[in-house]
């Protein structure tokens, strides 16, 4: 490696170790619920745009079908949207949101290794993770950290909190197989942190992708793991069957326990959730082309609920498209993993694709209690998959169809 890509290479890390250490001070906001993230994402976008721009590098579009499908949607919701100032913001972040994915892929791909990446990402999530145990457990700072219940850490609330968790276990994962052990040891920190947010959608999320995980692990006798799990789903059913009454008396109780014990509050949100979903269906019914981008909140009847689902609430606002949107990120993003998995046979593994599929499993089944379209540690985490599949020898291209090149901006440069 020449001193030059080694220069390139450093200052790639630097940049990427100023975003794993914005974005979870999600807390400190300002006007139309920015972040510091969102100040870092301007000028990393300014920089790197113009830098585009004028040398005519092209640059890829990943997840472009889902976009569009997005826009038409929001487009669509927007005629019978009442608040058209909350559509139109919502509908900006949108594409705020998509060109930072897309620049921060790119950017991974030609001048970073994702591996050094995930890693300096794991390391911030582990010190947010601690300082919301310790404050949770030992009261080190005040409740600062704990919130009053529930772990909220640096965010605004303790389930975006515990999907930034959830998201970083599974990164922990990926890199722990593919060689970097001290990570197990990182991610039995963030099941901590997990279970202080006492948020059973990120828990549920957790278990989904560790079970999606050992599933599609390597091995060389893959009928034996799945007669295995299916021998484990019989003797469970089996165990359910015979213990019926008390395997139902303990699960209420235990799902019916306050908050912060494991599973406790579930009644409760679950009865809080119906209420909103069956409010939600009826506004669908009412106007299948959606209510506007942003605009679910004024159909509620307290006017200060979010759809806590984010498959409902894109139909609720976006319409069908909106929906195949979201279900367009989630395919796209299992693509990806595909391709790394092939990528395997050419000797490139620089982390575990499995723990990547199951980290999508993860976002996809904690997607159902929760509204993660602007989770900016989302957006981080598919930028990732992206530059990971980029790097992969013999690619089809850097970053796949390569669908902008500015030509004419470099020719006015020079």
């Amino acid at each position: 490696m020449s001193v030059g890509t080694q220069a390139a290479g450093a200052r790639g890390d630097v940049v990427v170790g100023v975003m794993a250490l914005a974005t979870p001070l999600v807390a400190v906001q300002g006007p139309a619920h920015t972040t510091v993230l969102d100040v870092v994402n301007a000028v990393f976008l300014l920089v790197y745009w113009a830098r585009v721009l004028t040398r005519a590098e092209p640059i890829a579009l990943p997840l472009r079908a889902a976009m569009w499908l997005l826009l038409v949607g929001s487009l669509g919701g927007m005629i019978s949207a009442a608040n058209r100032s909350a559509a139109v913001l919502t509908l900006t972040q949108d594409l705020y949101l998509y060109a930072w994915f897309v620049t921060l892929a790119d950017f991974l791909a030609r001048h970073c290794r994702p591996r050094r990446a995930i890693v300096a990402w794991v390391t911030v999530a582990c010190a947010v993770a601690l300082l919301a145990a310790l404050d949770a457990h030992l009261g080190l700072f005040g409740g600062h950290f704990a919130g009053d219940v529930r772990a909220t850490g640096t965010f605004e609330n303790p389930n975006m909190f515990g999907d930034y968790l959830m998201v970083s276990f599974f990164f922990a994962w990926a890199v722990a197989a593919a060689g970097a052990r001290v990570c197990y040891g990182a991610m039995a920190v963030l099941v901590v942190g997990v279970v202080a947010t006492a948020s059973n959608g990120a828990l549920l999320g957790l278990l989904v992708g560790a079970a999606a995980t050992l599933l599609a692990l390597p091995t060389a006798q893959p009928h034996r793991r799945v007669g295995a799990v299916l021998f484990a789903l019989a003797c469970a059913v089996a165990l359910f069957a015979v213990s019926f009454e008390r395997v139902q008396e303990e699960s209420l109780g235990m799902f019916a326990a306050p908050r912060g014990a494991i599973g406790g509050g579930a009644v409760k949100g679950y009865g809080e959730r119906r209420e909103v979903w069956a409010g939600l269906l009826a506004t669908v019914r009412e106007t299948p082309t959606g209510v506007g981008p942003g605009n679910f909140r004024t159909y509620t009847v307290a006017g200060d609920h979010s759809a806590h689902n984010e498959y409902l609430g894109m139909l609720a606002e976006r319409g069908p498209l909106g929906l195949l949107a979201w279900l367009g990120v989630l395919c796209g993003a299992v693509r990806e993993v595909v391709r790394i998995r092939a990528a395997r046979g050419r000797g490139y593994e620089p982390v575990a694709w499995a723990a990547l599929l199951g980290l999508v499993a993860a976002l996809a089944a904690h997607a159902a209690v929760v509204e993660m379209f602007h989770f900016r540690h989302v957006w981080f985490a598919l930028a990732v998959l992206v530059a990971v599949r980029a790097q992969a020898p013999e690619a089809p291209s850097a970053l796949g169809e390569r669908v902008f090149a500015p030509r004419v901006f470099a020719e006015v440069a020079s």
